[in-house]
């Protein structure tokens, strides 16, 4: 049986879930489309699984269409592959009362998404997603983007669908892996939003409810995006275990998927918001100088426990603001103060001059990026430590704090097994 899930963004779309659907894409788009000539834009995997199916739906619907396939792959995901779709639209004379059908997994619906959205200044798109992750997540709300070499989706539009098509079964051609990033994106929906979602994919939802869990991820999605569709406050709680995540992948060479790295992202992020044990000396005495700036600093040591509160003069305040992100949460978090050249960590924050205080004592310090998972210390625990089963998820068994793979013996993330036997992303 078909579910729909209302999106009520700039301009409201149904998001239709089920088994079979790819078999009514003509008839469900018909619902939807004002023109009857479109552009399918597909990669090189999911077109011979599934392109034909689509292709015979949309001629029973009276569609006239045209087909783009480009090479698998987030390293297709660049502007040189956006390039050659423009040139195809053109070369084809795709109008603007035509529209596109992104048909894949995110990387697809990226990439065509991308290319509706400024081709001609903007033409309607339809998402039909085929992965378990682009189902949950990237095909609902409208972020479009293709990758940097100085990062991943630096380059993007925020571009709504007029329709999303979700068929649960093309999940059964999914390689566990692949599978698996969408495990992520599941669980970071119920740790950001549900509690008991999240219990009940601990109990096993997965395994017997597939269309009910797409669902129910879709539906917390919708009603984020519903409030802030175009990420200026809470639309970034969805991005928790992002902003490392993204930097794995790209320090990996993408040979870390996505998912699998949002995993890892997960679990680090908790871990970066360490709680102070004792408040700074401003704080104690509320006479903090307007030019007093507080970092966590760690000393030389091998326990996370070890950052400390510490004050930091304008040189040391102006790196914490410049590369916070990336150089010093990835790289330097191993080290002690004095051996590299500003803050071990990035929780600068000004004490006076109308900066924000620093945190009080047992308070998470602020981190862009990075909200605290349901805003209580037992759900930062459970973020942090095995008490989510990712199934399948694997990680580069070397990864380390330092952003890459690190030495024999140093602290990261390996996949470890529960008591029931499920695979697990654990913090070592």
């Amino acid at each position: 049986m078909m579910q729909t899930v209302m999106v009520n963004a700039s301009a409201a779309y149904p998001v239709h879930i089920g088994g079979g659907l790819l078999d009514r894409t003509g008839e469900l788009i018909a619902a939807a489309a004002k023109s009857r000539r479109c552009a399918v834009v597909t990669d090189s995997n999911v077109g011979p699984l599934y392109g034909g199916r689509v292709q015979d739906s949309l001629k029973r619907a009276g569609f006239d269409f045209l087909a783009y396939t480009f090479p698998a792959g987030e390293q297709s995901k660049n502007l040189d592959t956006y390039r050659k779709i423009l040139e195809f639209f053109a070369l084809n004379r795709l109008t603007r009362s035509d529209f596109v059908i992104a048909l894949g997994g995110g990387v697809a619906g990226d990439m065509a998404g991308f290319a509706a959205a400024t081709y001609q200044r903007g033409v309607d798109y339809i998402q039909i997603p085929t992965t378990f992750l682009a189902a949950s997540d990237s095909s609902v709300g409208g972020k479009t983007a293709v990758d940097l070499e100085a990062g991943k989706n630096l380059v993007g539009a925020f571009h709504q669908p007029k329709l999303v098509l979700c068929d649960t079964e093309t999940f059964r051609t999914l390689p566990p892996e692949t599978f698996a990033d969408g495990v992520a994106e599941t669980v970071k929906h119920g740790l950001i939003a549900d509690r008991d979602f999240f219990n009940s994919l601990m109990a096993g939802r997965m395994d017997t409810d597939i269309n009910g869990v797409v669902r129910r991820n879709v539906e917390i999605k919708a009603s984020v995006v519903g409030e802030d569709e175009f990420e200026r406050g809470k639309r970034k709680l969805l991005n928790f275990g992002h902003t490392l995540g993204h930097a794995i992948e790209k320090l990996s060479g993408f040979t870390i998927t996505h998912g699998h790295a949002v995993a890892i992202g997960m679990v680090l992020a908790p871990t970066t918001l360490k709680r102070s044990t004792t408040p700074p000396p401003a704080t104690r005495s509320g006479t903090a100088a307007a030019s007093t700036w507080w970092c966590w600093r760690r000393p030389a040591g091998p326990r996370p426990s070890a950052w400390t509160w510490g004050a930091c003069g304008p040189s040391w305040r102006r790196r914490c603001e410049t590369d916070h992100h990336t150089r010093q949460a990835l790289r330097h978090r191993h080290a002690a103060p004095q051996q590299v050249p500003g803050p071990p960590l990035p929780h600068c924050r000004s004490s006076g001059g109308g900066g924000q205080r620093p945190p009080q004592p047992g308070g998470l310090p602020g981190y862009p990026g990075h909200p605290a998972v349901h805003g209580g210390a037992e759900d930062n625990r459970a973020a942090s430590t095995a008490t989510f089963r990712l199934r399948g998820i694997r990680v580069h068994p070397a990864f380390s704090h330092s952003g890459g793979p690190g030495p024999a013996g140093g602290r990261g993330v390996h996949r470890t097994r529960t008591a029931h036997g499920a695979p697990t992303a654990a913090l070592f």
